[in-house]
C-alpha cells in the first residue's frame, strides 16, 4: 500500500467530526467551525507519546497501544475538566509492521474504541515508518472558564482522594519488566464524568499517569503543602498490589512510587464542601477514594498502615536516570532510606 492507501484504511472506520469542514485530503490543515464548540469556553490541548513504554516491552499488545494512546491525553483533558472534541494522530510505525494487517488492525481498533469511550473523533495526523515505533496524538477540548480544575489550589487541611485504586500501572510495568507471568488486566477508562463533577469542588488536581506519588510530588511545590496518607493500604491500593508485593519481595509502596500510572484523578477537596461532594458523587455512580489530608509539611508521610514512611518531593524529582533500570535501583534506595 502507498501512503494514501494505508491512511484511508486506518481512518475508514472512524466517524468524522460534525464540526469539521474539510474531508480527507481535502486541505493541508484540518478545518473546525469552533464558533459553537468554543462559545464562552476555554480550549484545552494536551499531547502526548508512547514510546518508551513499547521500547521496554510493558505495550506489546497493538490493541492496548491504540487503546493508550487515545485514553493517555484524554486523561489530561479530564484533569482540566475539559471535554475532548478531537485527537490528531501522529503515528510512526515500525518498519516490520508495515505489512502486518493483525497489528495495524490491533492499533486500528484500540484507537477507535477508545474514541466511542470518549465520545471523540480524529479529526487528521500524519502517519509514517522508521526503524523505531512512536505513537503521538493531540487532542483538543473545551472547558466552562469558570469551572477549570487547576493543579493549583489545595489549601492544608484539604481532604485527598483519586476516582479509583492505584498501583495497577506499575503492577503492570513489572509484571512485563521482570516477567513475572502473571495475568493482569490493565486498560484504564477516562475521567471524563467524574472530573465534571469535581469540577465543582476541586481546589486541585491532577492525573496519576506518572505514577500516584510522582502526582504528589508535582502538586507539593505549586501548593506549597504535604501530605499525610493515613487511609489503611488496602482502601486505596489496588488488590493486585499486594500479591505482585509478596510475590516480589517488593516494598508495596514501589506499586505507588513507579512511574507508570493508572490514569486516575488525583484531587484535594475543602472540609467545608466534602460533604455535599460525596453525595454529589455517590448520586452519579461515583466512588471516591479516600486518601488522607493535605498538611503544612511539604513532605509526603505515610502513616496508613504499621511503618511510618516519609519522603521529600525532592528526592523524586530531582532523578535525572536516564532509563528504567537506574530509576528502579533509585526509586528502592529511597524507599529504604525513608522506611521509618
Amino acid at each position: 500500500m502507498n501512503d494514501i492507501e494505508y491512511i484511508k484504511r486506518f481512518t475508514n472506520k472512524f466517524k468524522r467530526s460534525k464540526f469539521q469542514i474539510n474531508e480527507l485530503f481535502e486541505s493541508d490543515s484540518e478545518l473546525l467551525d469552533v464558533s459553537v464548540l468554543l462559545k464562552n469556553k476555554l480550549l484545552a490541548i494536551s499531547t502526548d507519546t508512547i514510546s518508551e513504554e513499547i521500547e521496554y516491552g510493558i505495550y506489546n499488545d497493538p490493541y492496548l497501544i491504540g487503546w493508550m494512546l487515545i485514553i493517555a491525553n484524554i486523561s489530561d483533558l479530564a484533569a482540566v475538566g475539559a471535554l475532548p472534541f478531537g485527537v490528531l494522530l501522529n503515528l510512526n510505525f515500525e518498519n516490520i509492521h508495515k505489512n502486518d494487517s493483525d497489528y495495524f488492525d490491533g492499533i486500528q481498533n484500540g484507537v477507535l474504541e477508545a474514541l466511542q469511550e470518549c465520545n471523540s473523533y480524529v479529526l487528521g495526523g500524519d502517519t509514517n515508518f522508521s526503524s523505531k515505533a512512536t505513537y503521538s496524538a493531540t487532542v483538543l477540548g473545551s472547558v466552562n472558564p469558570t469551572q477549570k480544575l487547576m493543579r493549583k489550589g489545595c489549601k492544608e487541611g484539604d481532604l485527598l482522594y483519586s476516582t479509583g485504586k492505584l498501583g495497577l500501572g506499575n503492577c503492570f510495568a513489572a509484571n512485563k519488566i521482570f516477567k513475572l507471568n502473571e495475568e493482569i488486566n490493565f486498560k484504564p477508562y477516562p475521567r471524563l464524568l467524574e472530573s465534571q463533577i469535581l469540577k465543582k469542588y476541586a481546589s486541585s488536581c491532577i492525573d496519576s499517569s506518572d505514577g500516584f506519588i510522582n502526582a504528589l510530588a508535582h502538586l507539593i511545590p505549586i501548593n506549597n503543602v504535604g501530605f499525610i496518607l493515613d487511609q489503611p493500604f488496602s482502601s486505596f491500593i489496588h488488590s493486585k498490589c499486594f500479591s505482585l508485593s509478596k510475590k516480589m519481595g517488593e516494598s508495596i509502596l514501589a506499586f505507588l512510587a513507579g512511574i507508570l500510572g493508572e490514569y486516575e484523578l488525583i484531587f484535594t477537596i475543602p472540609k467545608e464542601v466534602n460533604e455535599r461532594f460525596l453525595s454529589d458523587a455517590i448520586n452519579n455512580d461515583f466512588n471516591p477514594v479516600h486518601i488522607g489530608s493535605a498538611s503544612d509539611d511539604m513532605k509526603i508521610l505515610i502513616t496508613g498502615d504499621e511503618k511510618i514512611v516519609s519522603i521529600n518531593y525532592k528526592d523524586l524529582l530531582d532523578d535525572t536516570s536516564n532509563n528504567i533500570e537506574e530509576y528502579i535501583i533509585n526509586l528502592r534506595k529511597l524507599l529504604r532510606t525513608n522506611n521509618g
